[in-house]
């Protein structure tokens, strides 16, 4: 009988560590030439926009200097932790703070990262200037954020469009149907 709360507690304990959203990956130490080469664009830059949506967050970064790649400016990263999660820890970008981030395109307009691959706040270190990232380039002049809407966002309103259109359906079938 007292076997069963210990029985219970450890079965919720593995069922927690199971779901997906806590799952957490641990990074393994690289050196900064194996990141530099990895990522398709490296910028430092100011978060100037937070915008959470259930399991997706789109943090607007102002770039300052681009070291790689050609990004826009400002960029929009997307996070979305239940996938991203499953393969590496979160990077923890917050409101008004500054970090050197190293970035792929996600193919869908955004860009994405992790807490894997080298990304870090504040400037670039001098170790990563050596090991070629160098000086890097002023950013373009700020342009307003290109935001693409996720297919998910506008599915309230093909929903709403499509039960106006049943209902006239039907509205205009009853008339009919009264007139004869």
């Amino acid at each position: 009988m007292r076997r069963w709360p210990g029985i219970v507690m450890a079965l919720l304990l593995m069922t927690a560590a199971l779901l997906p959203g806590n799952a957490v990956a641990a990074c393994a130490p690289g050196k900064p030439a194996d990141y530099i080469a990895a990522a398709p664009v490296i910028l430092f830059g100011k978060v100037t926009e937070v915008d959470e949506r259930s399991r997706d967050t789109y943090f607007t970064v102002s770039v300052q200097t681009i070291y790689k790649g050609q990004p826009e400016n400002p960029v929009i990263l997307h996070i979305n932790s239940g996938q991203n999660q499953a393969l590496a820890e979160d990077y923890n970008l917050r409101q008004d703070e500054q970090h050197t981030l190293y970035l792929a395109p996600d193919g869908k307009g955004y860009y994405t990262t992790n807490a894997c691959l080298g990304n870090h706040p504040g400037p670039p270190t001098a170790a990563e200037v050596q090991a070629g990232l160098g000086a890097g380039r002023p950013a373009p002049p700020e342009q307003p954020a290109k935001r693409v809407l996720p297919i998910r966002t506008w599915i309230p309103f093909i929903a709403i469009g499509v039960t106006f259109g049943v209902m006239g359906s039907v509205l205009l079938i009853n008339m009919r149907r009264k007139r004869v």
